[in-house]
């Protein structure tokens, strides 16, 4: 949608690799947005289906340009300088098996209904993923998510074999009602 309604990616991220324009025009508009993104998945983890890898692969590339996604200021820009023909989607690589798997949330649970993130002063966090991504160790951390995808991989599966044994329950009681076996 930001591509789409023409949001100037080469002037606001003006220290990108390939944009041309002077540094007035600079804005760290993209950034704050994915920074409240990221704000309210920390608050509602459960409800994205993405991660926070992927928030940060975004940023990092409306910067880098190894993609030609990010770069020029609008649909009319790009098609003038065949960006199509020259670069390739940040789309094509995120979306392609190998690398969806990375960016995606494994406690997501879809959800109907509306998610209000709180906005006290004490719900706020630094974005440490994307902030302080080259300080911390996070052998922990991902040792932990992991775990976490162990457990709800298991967790689907036990569900999986209750709702099987419930149907084989309902047909066997459906047998002995209809053999008399059982009152009902």
């Amino acid at each position: 949608e930001w591509l789409q309604a023409g949001h100037p990616f080469a002037d606001r991220c003006a220290k990108s690799a390939h944009s041309t324009t002077k540094q007035r025009f600079e804005a760290p508009v993209f950034l704050l947005f994915l920074d409240c993104v990221c704000q309210v998945y920390q608050q509602f983890p459960c409800s994205f289906e993405f991660n926070e890898q992927f928030l940060v692969l975004l940023f990092e590339h409306s910067y880098a340009s190894q993609f030609g996604t990010f770069l020029c200021n609008n649909e009319c820009d790009r098609k003038k300088v065949k960006l199509a023909t020259k670069t390739v989607s940040l789309w094509s690589y995120v979306n392609s098996p190998e690398n969806l798997r990375t960016y995606l949330n494994p406690l997501y649970e879809p959800n109907n209904g509306v998610v209000w993130p709180s906005v006290a002063p004490q719900s706020l966090q630094l974005w440490s993923g994307l902030f302080l991504r080259w300080e911390t160790n996070k052998s922990a951390e991902d040792a932990a998510w992991q775990e976490v995808i162990h457990i709800r991989h298991h967790n689907k599966e036990l569900k999986s074999k209750v709702t099987k044994l419930r149907r084989q329950l309902e047909e066997l009681q459906r047998e002995a009602r209809d053999a008399n076996l059982l009152e009902e």
